[in-house]
């Protein structure tokens, strides 16, 4: 992980599914103030654009209704590492496609790519190259949003798109 404070577990009170085809990942606090979390990691290794084509990830995501000070440090995310990670495990350089980062309970997504060199870098890490947007219609606290990734190589130069219900947060051309 990314020096996170929790202990992920494989525990049905934090990762199961609900029997109406969610998912859902659920921190926990314990009575010793320990948070534990789940986490989802594919196997496959062999997830890329295919050449004049586009790779495009997607989920519905509902996160917790917290605001405030009672949502600091937290920092729900949907992200996909570069292959090369399990063996290297070196960031930045195994590249990172942000696709969902909400951080303290901010009524805001972030679509982020990071790559190259920490610090400084193609990617201006460990910031990375970044936007962020409200979420549309509601807060995103307030109910599931669906937010998308797109690496478009049919189109010159390639594009790595980010969107939040449909509206564009960040896109960077290579």
């Amino acid at each position: 992980g990314t020096s996170e404070i929790e202990n992920y577990t494989s525990d049905p009170s934090n990762l199961h599914l609900d029997g109406k085809g969610h998912l859902l990942i659920t921190p926990q606090r314990g009575a010793n103030g320990e948070w534990t979390s789940g986490r989802i990691e594919t196997v496959r290794d062999d997830f890329t654009a295919p050449n004049g084509g586009m790779l495009r990830m997607e989920a519905r995501i509902q996160m917790p209704d917290i605001t405030g000070p009672q949502a600091l440090g937290y920092w729900p995310a949907f992200w996909a590492l570069g292959s090369n990670f399990r063996n290297s495990m070196v960031w930045p350089k195994a590249g990172e496609f942000d696709i969902m980062e909400s951080v303290n309970g901010l009524d805001a997504a972030w679509g982020i790519l990071h790559c190259g060199v920490n610090p400084g870098g193609a990617c201006g890490e460990p910031i990375g190259i970044g936007a962020r947007l409200p979420c549309p219609h509601e807060a995103c606290t307030a109910g599931p949003h669906t937010f998308t990734f797109e690496w478009d190589r049919g189109v010159t130069p390639e594009r790595m798109r980010w969107f939040v219900d449909g509206q564009l947060i960040n896109q960077v051309a290579e």
